[in-house]
């Protein structure tokens, strides 16, 4: 099964994060192995640089990406979107996400 990395933004959107990261794996478990960032972080206290290294660590696994509403206004959707580009992902956008 091809794996899918989920792309949303964290910082100040931290109260609908968790419920956006379930919805991710509602809409897309049927068809891909889902991977959020809730998934690969699980402590929220842990720095912003390892949070970004492990998550594009997680996303460079994964043939697909699907960036989620706001991924344009966040710095590391942008850092996991140049990412998916320059790696050759397919990667598409999803605003019910």
């Amino acid at each position: 099964m091809d794996r899918l990395y989920v792309s949303i933004p964290y910082s100040g959107h931290e109260k609908e994060f968790p419920e956006r990261c379930r919805r991710a794996h509602e809409i897309y478990d049927k068809e891909y192995k889902v991977i959020t960032p809730a998934d690969v972080i699980r402590d929220s206290s842990t720095p912003y640089e390892t949070c970004m290294g492990k998550c594009l660590e997680m996303l460079l696994t994964c043939q697909y990406v699907v960036f989620g509403m706001n991924c344009h206004e966040s710095r590391g959707c942008e850092l996991e979107l140049s990412a998916a580009k320059i790696y050759k992902k397919n990667y598409f956008f999803d605003t019910n996400i």
